[in-house]
């Protein structure tokens, strides 16, 4: 297979360039979406959104002061040396609805991997949500979504970012700083460049989805607990740097063999990037990343020597008696991920315009990984230094905030790995494009009916699952409809 690092520079390039080409060819011409935050400022959703949930930069400057924009009347208490209280007459609680259906091309594997699933599946609700959003305290203001997931019928935190944040003059400059707590990286970022925030920003949850992904790319989402410090000077340029540390739902604590992947320590993450707006144009380039150690549940405790079934003897981390406790010992898998991102708006009074491109790199050895198939299979293979990458570029069309759609396009690839990868071929390969049209009647409906064409899907084109399923199987079409109150 052809090597990722001869690869990847060459599509990071291209979606570099399609970014810097559609500034080029505009200059010549003329935070989710949520109601909490219209209730507290007066403005409408327009002002933070071209089309939900994407930001403008006004939107991105709101939500780097901490979502404490508000003209609502207070209640407040002052004591002799400083305000002790300040709460907004109104609690900024707002919701989302989703329903939808899907249909894919062939039916899916049922759970005893038969292929005999219902082929045609509605969501009522695919996804209901809570939000508190908006202003604190002066300078502290949240996003906190809590969701219900009708397929396991229960109701758990979903993304999260509160935030401290102020500013200063600073040598004649104007420095804005903060500091998030969050439980996804890159929910706290600015841009919809990032994996919490790019296209297509709803998906079907009954469809079937590539095996392989990047660690950055949403595999800790809703899992993980972060510190990240930021700033952003003369609204230009932004730098981020943080550490996350697991924070798993649903499992006991300690932690047991619930847990199936936990971060070893902490996990540093940081985030650099230059903005730079004039008339209805915005132009943002810049990079992310996060480094990680990570156990695996059954790869931990006990140093054992084993025999294999070729009589050769194996060195595993057996567990003891009781639970697993999988922070406390054992090898661990090492990821590094590092991303390149670019963006381009051009947001006039009836034509808006966007163009958002990333490409993640990852390195990555998987030590726990593979000592948990060793302990499994009495077999005696060694991890070694693997690849993934992941590449995706959106283009999308609105034309008075009413009618448009998008174009999204996608390509994971890496190194093939048959202990992680369940393809017939253990490739990670899997590519293809979303084509979308919406219509909104009004800022806070959304009716979406998307497409999704898979040119590979795990690993092959043809028979990717050795049991003759073929990529085009997973073909899906969706349409929902979204509602923010």
């Amino acid at each position: 297979m052809t090597s990722m690092s001869r690869r990847a520079p060459g599509k990071a390039a291209l979606l570099i360039g399609l970014g810097a080409m559609s500034l080029w060819a505009a200059s010549g011409g003329p935070a989710a979406a949520v109601p909490s935050y219209a209730r507290q400022t007066g403005l409408a959703c327009e002002a933070c959104h071209t089309v939900f949930p994407e930001l403008t930069p006004f939107g991105r400057r709101f939500k780097l002061n901490g979502y404490v924009i508000n003209n609502r009347k207070q209640v407040q208490d002052t004591t002799a040396r400083h305000r002790s209280l300040e709460l907004s007459f109104f609690s900024p609680v707002s919701a989302m609805f989703v329903a939808s259906y899907l249909h894919t091309s062939a039916s899916q594997p049922d759970s005893n991997g038969l292929g005999h699933a219902q082929n045609n599946t509605t969501s009522f609700p695919q996804q209901l949500s809570l939000f508190y959003a908006g202003e604190i305290t002066p300078h502290i203001g949240s996003f906190i979504q809590l969701t219900y997931d009708p397929t396991s019928g229960s109701v758990g935190m979903d993304n999260t970012d509160i935030r401290y944040a102020n500013n200063m003059m600073w040598q004649g400059n104007k420095f804005n700083w903060g500091i998030s707590l969050n439980n996804n990286p890159t929910v706290q970022d600015l841009w919809n460049t990032v994996p919490a925030w790019y296209n297509p920003y709803m998906t079907g949850s009954a469809a079937a989805t590539p095996e392989a992904a990047t660690l950055i790319d949403q595999s800790l989402a809703g899992n993980v607990a972060g510190v990240t410090a930021y700033a952003m000077l003369n609204d230009i340029w932004y730098g981020e740097f943080g550490v996350y540390t697991s924070a798993p739902q649903g499992v006991g604590q300690p932690y047991d063999t619930a847990a199936q992947t936990l971060i070893s320590g902490g996990a540093p993450y940081w985030r650099f990037a230059g903005e730079w707006d004039w008339g209805v144009n915005s132009f943002e380039v810049g990079t992310y990343g996060m480094a990680a150690q990570t156990r695996v549940a059954g790869a931990c405790n006990v140093l054992t020597q084993l025999t294999n079934a070729a009589g050769n003897p194996v060195d595993v981390y057996t567990t003891s008696s009781g639970p697993c406790q999988t922070l406390s010992a054992g090898p661990t898998d090492s990821y590094v991920d590092v991303a390149l991102d670019t963006q381009y708006q051009y947001i006039a009074t009836h034509n808006i315009f966007a163009v958002e491109a990333t490409w993640i790199h990852e390195n990555r050895t998987l030590n726990s990984t593979i000592n948990s198939y060793n302990l499994a299979n009495s077999t005696n293979f060694k991890a070694s230094g693997d690849t993934l990458n992941t590449a995706r570029a959106s283009f999308s069309y609105f034309y008075d905030r009413m009618i448009g759609g998008s174009i999204d396009l996608f390509d994971t690839y890496g190194n093939p790995e048959p202990l992680v990868f369940t393809s017939a071929n253990g490739k990670p390969d899997s590519n293809g494009i979303i084509l979308e049209a919406d219509y909104l009647p009004y800022l806070n409906t959304k009716l979406g009916l998307a497409y999704t064409i898979y040119g590979k899907f795990d690993g092959a084109t043809h028979n990717y699952n050795g049991l003759g399923a073929n990529a085009s199987d997973n073909n899906t079409l969706y349409a929902y409809l979204w509602l923010a109150f």
